[in-house]
């Protein structure tokens, strides 16, 4: 596509018009069957021939498709193609009604609908006076000189941490920088240098009560999706469209073997729960939180699971407490069961992790006859599976390292 522009002798541009430089070096494709007919299922030879406008041409690479088009109907004047896609629709901004009707089978007329086509969408506006004074643009996007790592710190309650200290350490670099949140608990480290598949490490263990911090990273920029002008066209009538393809599809399923409805019946299997108790049943129906086993990992010990991985709960010192409690000063602790049956920190000891089914928290007792009984705030509830099968596994001190991550640093 060519774009011509008339100038005046004082340089002042008075009109401009697109033209589509037609290529007349086409490649010209040619079929020819070594039969006029053939039978069902008879093998069909096929010679295709690639000459442009002087010779053929030696070494063509083609790709080929047969297309029976009584049964699926194929339009050559709405296919995508490089002339139709990479060097008309891609340069003008308007919608343009089945691009290949244009190249499809040209003749003088198409030719002057192509011509109509550029003066209609080729119109646009265009400032010399900013060229000729080596005035440019203002940058939309500047350079990137590094890879940028942000976030937000926030504690477990959702609530952002202000002026929290984040380190970012990379440690085969001898790196170190250091970073303040911002009001609502975002940070960033920019113009960061490193090579692919260095360990980065991101810690917040330097704010006060540090166990009680998440921090969560945001993922890739992605470009925003936008409309696309030359999207398919919409289909009125869709039943008729694809008449001919439902038929032949249709006839096709026909003789298929086709295996008859299978239908399984059955009650899903009851997961055990607080309601299994009767000493639980002033308690809700619905737990505000609930932790699935998946959820708490593999830990060798329960506790050492259920100090991080307990939402809107804090431990300290053999204690779990709510956490918004916790936060406006309330130091009352948390009543826990065991299948129904109340134990200490001791007792949450003596259970393995792989016997656990959920652990269910509830913020408050609702006639409050558990809390006023025990001098407590919250209910916890651990729900073990059915039988208990004992943990044999043995780990060591490397591997607790591994299953206990802190909840305040990423690497």
């Amino acid at each position: 596509m060519l774009q011509l522009t008339l100038i005046s002798p004082t340089l002042e541009p008075l009109s401009e018009r697109l033209v589509f430089v037609k290529n007349k070096s086409m490649l010209n494709l040619a079929i020819k069957a070594d039969k006029p007919a053939y039978g069902i299922k008879q093998r069909v030879t096929l010679t295709v021939s690639a000459k442009d406008s002087l010779k053929a041409v030696e070494g063509v690479r083609l790709s080929l498709a047969v297309i029976d088009e009584t049964k699926v109907p194929f339009d050559d004047n709405n296919e995508t193609t490089i002339l139709s896609t990479l060097l008309l629709t891609s340069d003008l901004q308007g919608y343009i009604e089945k691009p290949n009707y244009y190249f499809n089978q040209q003749d003088e007329k198409k030719l002057a609908n192509l011509d109509l086509l550029m003066l209609t969408l080729g119109f646009r506006r265009f400032v010399y006076k900013d060229l000729l004074a080596d005035k440019f643009p203002a940058k939309s996007f500047m350079p990137e000189q590094g890879i940028t790592i942000s976030g937000t710190l926030r504690n477990k309650t959702g609530l952002p941490i202000n002026k929290g200290t984040m380190l970012l350490t990379i440690p085969d670099k001898r790196y170190n920088k250091q970073s303040l949140t911002t009001a609502v608990g975002v940070f960033a480290f920019y113009d960061l240098l490193f090579n692919d598949s260095s360990k980065v490490t991101l810690s917040a263990k330097y704010n006060p009560n540090p166990t009680n911090l998440m921090m969560i990273m945001d993922g890739m920029p992605e470009p925003a999706v936008t409309s696309n002008k030359n999207k398919a066209e919409e289909i009125l009538n869709i039943d008729s469209a694809m008449t001919a393809y439902l038929a032949n599809s249709s006839k096709q399923y026909r003789f298929m073997r086709t295996i008859k409805e299978v239908v399984i019946a059955g009650a899903k299997a009851k997961k055990p729960s607080h309601s299994d108790h009767p000493v639980l049943s002033t308690l809700s129906m619905l737990a505000d939180h609930i932790i699935a086993a998946e959820t708490l990992g593999d830990c060798a010990f329960l506790v050492d699971c259920m100090k991080y991985k307990l939402t809107g709960v804090t431990f300290e010192r053999d204690e779990f407490y709510l956490t918004r409690s916790y936060n406006a000063g309330d130091r009352t602790p948390m009543l826990i069961f065991l299948n129904g049956i109340q134990i200490d920190f001791n007792g949450i000891n003596g259970v393995s992790t792989s016997d656990v089914e959920s652990i269910e928290i509830f913020t408050k007792d609702a006639v409050g006859s558990l809390s006023r009984a025990n001098n407590t705030n919250g209910v916890m509830v651990i729900n073990t599976k059915k039988p208990l099968t004992p943990n044999k596994k043995k780990y060591t001190a490397e591997d607790l390292k591994k299953l206990i991550p802190d909840s305040h640093t990423i690497t």
